[in-house]
Parts: structure tokens; sequence; C-alpha cells
């Protein structure tokens, strides 16, 4: 069942990867496309005509009571002025333009780590994954395809311990954001007697009845209690009577 769960686990991680690199690469293109846009739309700066005027032919053909302005240079001023307005408008437009977004950073969080099965307790690198627990450290490589062999490819784990990196110089990750609890399946039979006592010790303490450590030492005076010779044969034992460290017998 687990293993089951953890191939789709894996392939539900790999399904959203996949469509979260698909938003950013359609991202991309939007804001190509919307960069291409604004370039287009950037207007040339409008030629400004240049008028020559004959002063002295159109003086000659008015008569003395006509009066004209003189060709100065206020038109062409005004022509002026206005194809700059003209062509600082697009610039303006241009300007007020988005400029292209850079694509979001893929999270990068232990607790992005912690959902992928391939990264638990470890990280996601440009050229690998890794994974660790209590006992083992799992190291995911791409390998080119004339790499067949798992003799070619070679990995000594010299340390047991909880690692935060897998190359030195690398990003470390947050060891204290990962889970270090032990499996229950790296417990040997000591470990889980143990382990039994002192669940049991805590469920009977807080019911107010006697621990495993007393109730070691009730069975031995209870038989002694009874037995030939001992002057409290025959009256009724009670545990109440006794107080036992739980230092007083050992397991």
């Amino acid at each position: 069942v687990f293993k089951t769960f953890d191939h789709m686990a894996r392939q539900d991680d790999e399904k959203r990867r996949k469509e979260l690199e698909e938003k950013i690469k359609r991202k991309e293109e939007e804001a190509k496309a919307m960069a291409a846009t604004a370039a287009e739309k950037e207007a040339v700066p409008v030629p400004v005509q240049e008028v020559e005027i004959d002063a002295t032919a159109e003086l000659s053909g008015l008569g003395d009571g006509e009066k004209v302005d003189p060709p100065g240079p206020q038109n062409t001023e005004h022509k002026v002025a206005r194809g700059l307005e003209e062509a600082k408008a697009p610039g303006t437009v241009s300007s007020a333009a988005e400029s292209p977004k850079e694509p979001p950073k893929l999270p990068r969080i232990q607790e992005q780590f912690q959902k992928n099965p391939d990264s638990y307790n470890g990280a996601i690198r440009e050229n690998y994954t890794w994974s660790q627990d209590y006992t083992d450290l799992e190291v995911k490589v791409p390998v080119p395809k004339n790499v067949v062999k798992g003799k070619q490819v070679n990995l000594s784990k010299v340390g047991e311990y909880w690692w935060n990196a897998i190359l030195e110089g690398e990003e470390p990750i947050d060891i204290d954001k990962i889970n270090k609890e032990r499996s229950m399946a790296t417990v040997d039979e000591e470990e889980q007697a143990v382990l039994d006592r002192l669940t049991f010790d805590y469920h009977q303490k807080l019911q107010g009845k006697p621990q495993s450590h007393e109730l070691k030492v009730h069975e031995m005076l209870k038989k002694g209690w009874d037995a030939e010779g001992s002057p409290f044969r025959g009256q009724r034992f009670d545990p109440a009577m006794f107080n036992i460290s739980p230092g007083a017998v050992q397991f």
C-alpha cells in the first residue's frame, strides 16, 4: 500500500511540476508578445517640412494699404512645436508600457521539498534530487544514455548524521525544518521492548496505577509476604504500603 501511495504521490508531483513549467513558459511568451507590441507602437518623430517664402515677391504684389504679417519664424516655430509634441506622445505610451516580467522562481523552501518524496528531508537541485531518513540517504541523478550499469556510478556514505547538503559549496537546507523522527521499521526488538514499556508506564501513570517497575517489585514482595516463616503470612497484601522508586528494579 505504501509503495502504491508513494508511486501515486510521485506521479502527482511530476504532473504539478510540468504544469508549473508550462505556466512559466506561457508567461514568458506573453511578456515577449507585449514587448513586441509596445515596440511596434513607437512612432517615428514627424519630420518638419521646411517652407521657403519669397518675401520680396509677395510684398511687391500687395498694395500700400494692405498689411501683411512679416514672414517671421512664428508659424514655423508653431509647426515645429506641434511636431515635437506629436513625436513625444508615442514615446510616453511606450514608456508606460510594462517591461517584460521575469519568470517567477520555483519555490525552494523546505516546506515545498517535504511534499515531494524524492526530496523529503532533502532538496531539489539543478542536476539532481536527494532525500534522507534516519538510516538512508538517496540521491537521484539523471545520467547520460550511455550509463547503463550501476557499477558506473558509485557513492559512499561515511557518516551517519543528518545532512544539510550533498556537495560542498551548494546551498544548505535548514535541518531544523525537516522530519527527524525515526521509523519504527528501523527499531530492533530490544529497543521496541523499551518503547513498549515506556508507553505502558505513561498510560499507567495517567490512570494513577502502578507502573512496570512497581509491578515487578510488588510481585517479588508478594512471594515473600506469604512465604513460610514470614511474619506477614495470612495478612492481606496491600501494594499501597510501599513507595518504590523507578531505580529499584533493573529490567
